[in-house]
């Protein structure tokens, strides 16, 4: 085998792997995974929006609030909430 040696500058270094990465990096569904930091129990959804917890109930049941999960484990996302003050205001 034959031994070669590049001559190349940093920068042409540092070009030479951006371009390495962006042909071989895999492309990433877009909110696939939901961010846990912005998931919320019902306890901590009512204290954020700043309603009691009866009329977050409320909420729920005429649709203004969304609710995710199943059984005994609910959430709110942190967006939605927001999105639905937004549009509720």
């Amino acid at each position: 085998m034959e031994k070669v040696m590049i001559y190349a500058t940093p920068s042409e270094i540092a070009e030479g792997l951006r371009l390495f990465m962006a042909e071989h990096q895999k492309p990433t569904p877009e909110k696939l995974e939901i961010d846990l930091s912005e998931k919320l129990i019902r306890r901590d959804a009512a204290k954020f929006l700043g309603v009691s917890y009866t009329t977050m109930y409320n909420w729920l049941k005429v649709g203004i609030l969304k609710e995710h999960g199943h059984a005994r484990k609910k959430y709110f996302l942190r967006s939605e909430l927001i999105e639905a003050m937004r549009n509720n205001s």
